[in-house]
């Protein structure tokens, strides 16, 4: 029951004053603010989560094992910081022309998650690449963007050459 509302309320717009986060086709645009902050990250951490959050029915917690680290509501299965400037702008680069317009899916299963820091400030982009879903949240806004899978194999294989297996689909237990 915990999980449908944090679901409802992620798929709820959200906007601050001035910013537009809305549901009518092509009318969503993400904020020049977040934008802003990706296009001068100095850094980028890249994530690997568990889209299973710790209180989901179908999660077994070990007894006497700490619990996990979280990113949003989502276990961390690793993380590796980008400071390589070439490879900040690759990365973002990619992020950003995989951002299609309007988001709303039932799924969202985010399996990945990057943070952008800046001089400006801080953005989180989680991303379920099942369903096509990235949530945005930056210091002043957050809303949905539909994503294609542009990124996924760069991320995944940043991940996995430094030690990190991100979950498929299938191994997270979500459909």
């Amino acid at each position: 029951m915990l999980n449908a509302l944090i679901l409802l309320a992620l798929a709820a717009p959200q906007s601050a004053p001035g910013l537009m986060w809305t549901r009518e086709p092509h009318a969503e645009r993400v904020p020049t603010s977040v934008l802003e902050i990706l296009a001068h990250a100095a850094t980028l951490t890249v994530y690997a989560l568990d889209p299973m959050t710790p209180d989901s029915p179908s999660r077994t917690v070990e007894p006497g094992k700490p619990p996990p680290e979280l990113f949003d509501m989502y276990p961390i299965i690793g993380a590796v910081r980008v400071a390589d400037p070439k490879q900040v702008r690759e990365i973002a680069a990619i992020l950003r022309k995989g951002m299609l317009g309007p988001g709303a899916s039932a799924c969202f299963y985010p399996r990945h998650a990057v943070r952008a820091q800046a001089p400006g400030g801080r953005v989180d982009f989680m991303i379920c690449f099942e369903c096509g879903e990235t949530v945005v949240v930056g210091k002043d806004s957050s809303g949905r963007v539909k994503t294609d899978e542009s990124a996924r194999d760069m991320l995944n294989a940043l991940l996995k050459a430094n030690g990190v297996t991100p979950l498929e689909p299938s191994a997270a237990g979500s459909r």
